[in-house]
């Protein structure tokens, strides 16, 4: 295959990068070592240092140029050859790919023109051009000259760079390092043409037309970013003149309606002195300050007085929050902190509603009503706080239940009874037998509280039908008192006359099934007999002890039925006493004359000491009897 030299050898492309293949002649041009005769008649210089050549085209080594008198020449001899080589290509075919031209801003990448094939009508070599040896410059027909680096072994560096953009020369880089070992001149020329269906890599080290789209880019974002921060200041002081006024309307917020449920909740334990005072609407609120703070007292503080019962141990500041978010106005509620940056602009000493919220929270702990939790990241009542407040809803519900109780009971009363009864001055005076009022007693919930509370729970069970009471405690009760004692005493002789009638009916009831088990049981024979005997000596008979309660009937039932069963046994023992004696009285009239047998069986047998028909009575003494019995009569064995 011939390589790139037009030699007919294996060496691949990498042999460019040491050896010289071309060599230049008297009158300049250049020439390849395959083109000229051996030794110094091939009249060559060295393109790079000017040192005379000879031509070394032997059999052996690969055909190359080498400098005559040196010994390692002028160490530029490869990269010459491709330099050399690369012009010749691009002169052949008068075209060359040029990369896509953009460039990056502000981490954007900007085209200016895209790739495409570049015409020419001149290629050079390496002619000086200011402060540089450009590889190979093209020229086109409008005169525009194109620098083209070719990167085989070493890339262009950054100082080179930094002069071609000082000079302004368009200049672009192809880089052949891939293809240093390949022996295909066509398909090296194809990759540095960039005609082929791979083009080698290229990128452009210096464009005046990218320069300047970048200055102009450069400049038009400077301008926009004037602009934009000219926007944003101007932006920036409406803001603050909204936030002005967004304070001050905040200022001027008149106080919403609060949740009653909330305060109600706290009255109840006693605690309204721990939301107080309250009237005022502070600025992020929608009411006044006592609503918010019951709001949290509510939830979740008081929620843990129920934590026997499965509430929570603590809350945390969060939780505190969500308990009064209905009560924050809504722009307040999530702020960003670039939103508060701007109110504290305005306003320095602006408190956000989390704030007051902190502060309510702080507040109730420098009372000892909260405490921090071990971990410090969520509250919970102090044992003191947990005290204070069970005691002050124990008030508060007696109070509130004494006054209730009191109530209902005198709406209960008949208005003709109660026509002089004021309850309010009833409330305020002295309970009768004790020296101070309702309300203190329920207040101090003592034993004397304790004694009032069942009284007046016992008057209101009798109103309700219950049984009339002793003490009436000054209320309007008498006409009541007496009206129920008559009910009772009725009621009581009623009960009394409905008690004996129903005791008959079920004695009678327990007669009959008495009367039919033992007739059942004994026959009616012997039923009626046993009934009227007499359960046990100086008591009553089975009959009427049966009939007098369920437990009697179950006794007597339990004697019929086991003197049924004692009656049953007797008979079971006389029906078998009868079938042995038949048998004995069998074997006996076999073994003697009847006259005899009879004799026997009716008479003492002095060796079972008894009478055998009277001693024979199962089957263990009818064998004691058979052994005294000969198996054969007498007389037939005297015939025998």
């Amino acid at each position: 295959m011939p390589s790139i030299t037009g030699a007919q050898d294996h060496t691949p492309f990498g042999s460019l990068m040491a050896e010289l293949v071309y060599g230049r002649r008297p009158d300049g041009s250049i020439v390849s070592i395959a083109d000229v005769p051996s030794g110094r008649k091939c009249d060559c210089v060295c393109p790079a240092c000017g040192v005379p050549l000879i031509a070394q085209k032997g059999d052996v080594n690969v055909h190359h140029f080498r400098h005559d008198g040196a010994e390692a020449g002028c160490g530029k001899g490869g990269e010459t050859s491709a330099h050399i080589w690369a012009k010749l290509m691009l002169e052949k075919h008068l075209k060359l790919l040029l990369p896509e031209a953009s460039f990056r801003l502000d981490g954007e990448t900007i085209s200016v023109r895209p790739a495409r094939l570049m015409t020419f009508v001149n290629a050079e070599l390496e002619q000086r051009d200011g402060d540089i040896v450009p590889d190979v410059v093209v020229t086109t027909k409008g005169g525009h000259k194109l620098i083209v680096e070719i990167h085989v072994t070493h890339k262009c560096g950054a100082a080179k760079k930094a002069i071609l953009a000082r000079q302004g020369t368009a200049a672009i880089e192809v880089n052949l390092s891939p293809l240093r070992t390949c022996q295909d001149q066509e398909v090296v020329a194809a990759f540095l043409i960039g005609t082929g269906q791979r083009a080698a890599a290229r990128t452009w080290l210096y464009s005046p037309a990218i320069e300047k789209a970048h200055e102009a880019a450069i400049i038009a974002r400077d301008k926009a970013d004037r602009e934009k921060a000219a926007a944003d200041a101007l932006a920036a002081e409406e803001r603050r003149n909204a936030t002005r006024v967004f304070v001050r309307d905040l200022a001027e917020l008149p106080a919403g309606e609060g949740s009653d449920h909330d305060l109600a909740a706290v009255r109840r334990h006693d605690a309204l002195d721990l939301v107080e005072p309250g009237d005022e609407v502070l600025p992020g609120f929608t009411v006044a300050t006592r609503h918010w703070r019951a709001a949290i007292f509510n939830q979740p503080v008081l929620r843990q007085m129920d934590v026997q019962w499965g509430g929570q141990h603590a809350f945390t500041f969060y939780e505190a929050l969500r308990a009064v978010a209905r009560y924050i106005h809504p722009d307040l509620l999530n702020v960003s902190e670039a939103r508060k940056r701007e109110i504290l602009e305005v306003a320095p000493g602006f408190v956000f509603p989390r704030g007051h919220v902190s502060n309510f929270i702080d507040r109730l702990l420098a009372m000892d009503i909260l405490e921090r939790t071990y971990w410090g990241d969520s509250f919970q009542l102090s044992p003191s706080g947990v005290t204070r407040l069970a005691r002050g809803k124990g008030r508060i519900d007696r109070m509130e239940r004494a006054a209730q109780l009191v109530r209902r009971i005198v709406a209960a009363i008949p208005a003709a009874e109660c026509r002089d009864f004021d309850v309010e001055t009833w409330l305020a005076a002295p309970v009768a037998g004790h020296e101070d009022r309702l309300m203190v007693l329920a207040e101090a919930g003592n034993r004397a509280w304790l004694d009032i509370e069942a009284t007046l729970t016992a008057i209101e069970a009798m109103q309700r039908g219950g049984a009339a009471v002793e003490i009436d405690l000054g209320l309007p009760l008498a006409p009541m008192i007496q009206r129920i004692r008559e009910r009772e005493t009725a009621e009581a002789a009623e009960a009394a006359a409905a008690q004996r009638r129903a005791d008959k009916a079920a004695a009678e009831r327990r007669h009959l099934a008495i009367y039919r088990l033992a007739d059942q049981l004994l026959g009616p024979g012997l039923s009626r007999a046993w009934l009227e005997t007499k359960a046990e000596p100086g008591k009553v008979t089975h009959l009427v002890w049966a009939g007098q309660s369920d437990a009697g009937y179950q006794a007597v039932d339990s004697r019929l039925r086991a003197h049924a069963a004692e009656i049953e046994a007797q008979r079971q023992r006389d029906r078998e006493a009868a079938d042995v004696r038949r048998q004995l009285e069998t074997r006996a009239m076999d073994a003697w004359e009847p006259a005899q047998a009879r004799w026997w069986l009716d008479h003492i047998e002095h060796r079972l000491g008894a009478i055998p028909m009277v001693y024979c009575v199962d089957k263990a003494t009818l064998r004691q009897c058979l052994a005294y019995v000969p198996a054969v009569k007498t007389a037939r064995r005297r015939r025998g």
